[in-house]
């Protein structure tokens, strides 16, 4: 079974058929925080038009199933299901929230009922732990139960099981980048509902993912030294054997330092970026890829920056990536990055 799997993310301080417009948008054109990256013929970089409204399908929700056995200290395990009431098969969509200890799935509740409406059936999951500690960040790694229960109860609503998106929002990003580039080697999550199989992934889109993670977790690395390795991407590129990773940033979430940069969010006993980056990156491997897209040119870090490392890691171990500007997004399910996310999935309006 070839199971397509798109994962948008939007991260904290990390959802027709086609492709995002071919509109391309020279990558020097972007906010200075970020100008400097690959070139557009090796990392096309477009703008993405809106679509138009909804297409009206009817659509019922079952709400607050559960989908593998509580832990303590995570978040119960439910989904909410949107099905357009319209006969199928429909293309399966999995919506993951942002940082649980402030958003459940009621974060991305409209965008989940917003692309059932477009045509899909979404599955929309809690995730992940109630307070920022080690056994949260352990948890990321079960984030592929609820794409396991999703692909086993698809049919039930008249979904398509082979054609799978997965849409991370925020922190959900965060996870479902982590799941890509471990899906070769996860080992058997206990409680999961249904079977424990490699994730197979055609195509990933992450939108704004904090994959340096947060300052606020800063403690957590120093107590836990091989915390940060075993929780992020970095160490499993040069194996990920995906396919393209699309990542999807909003301009004015590069041009708004105060809110998002590392500068802004440094947690206790944290001072400067350099103290930030040692606690993740001791040998300067990831220092070298942010130095060489500018990302240090006005002292700070932010979200888009975090999400152009990644970029830059894939297009050096070989694989294809591509980079997504919008506007007025502004880390949030905007209108806008529900039309962009729509467009990635479902492609163009007629395609």
């Amino acid at each position: 079974m070839r199971v397509r799997l798109v994962l948008v993310a939007i991260l904290v301080a990390s959802s027709g058929c086609g492709s995002a417009s071919s509109d391309e948008k020279p990558v020097a054109s972007v906010p200075s925080s970020v100008a400097a990256t690959s070139t557009p013929t090796t990392v096309p970089s477009t703008t993405a038009p809106s679509l138009p409204a909804a297409k009206p399908y009817e659509v019922e929700t079952a709400r607050d199933l559960v989908y593998q056995e509580s832990r303590p200290g995570l978040h119960k395990p439910l989904v909410d299901v949107y099905a357009p009431t319209t006969e199928g098969p429909w293309p399966v969509v999995i919506t993951y929230h942002a940082h649980p200890l402030y958003n459940t799935k009621a974060n991305t509740s409209s965008l989940a009922r917003y692309l059932a409406e477009q045509g899909a059936v979404v599955f929309n999951p809690t995730w992940g732990g109630t307070a920022v500690d080690n056994e949260y960040l352990r948890g990321v790694l079960e984030g592929p139960c609820a794409y396991w229960y999703a692909v086993e109860h698809a049919a039930e609503y008249g979904g398509n099981p082979d054609d799978v998106t997965v849409v991370g929002f925020s922190g959900g990003g965060f996870v479902l980048g982590v799941e890509a580039m471990h899906s070769e080697d996860q080992a058997e999550s206990p409680g999961c509902a249904a079977p424990s199989n490699p994730v197979d992934f055609s195509s990933l889109v992450l939108f704004e993912g904090d994959h340096l993670l947060a300052p606020w977790w800063d403690d957590n690395l120093r107590d836990d030294p091989t915390l940060y390795r075993d929780i992020t991407v970095w160490d499993y590129i040069d194996g990920y054997a995906g396919y393209p990773i699309h990542f999807l940033l909003d301009e004015q979430t590069a041009q708004d330092h105060k809110t998002y940069s590392v500068e802004a969010l440094l947690g206790p006993g944290t001072s400067t970026v350099d103290d930030y980056l040692e606690l993740r990156d001791p040998q300067g491997d990831l220092r070298e890829t942010l130095e060489q897209i500018g990302a240090f040119d006005d002292g700070q870090l932010n979200l888009t920056e975090f999400s152009l490392l990644f970029h830059e890691k894939l297009i050096e171990a070989g694989h294809p990536s591509t980079v997504t500007w919008i506007d007025a997004a502004s880390h949030s399910i905007s209108t806008e990055a529900k039309e962009a996310i729509a467009e990635i999935i479902f492609g163009e309006p007629g395609a």
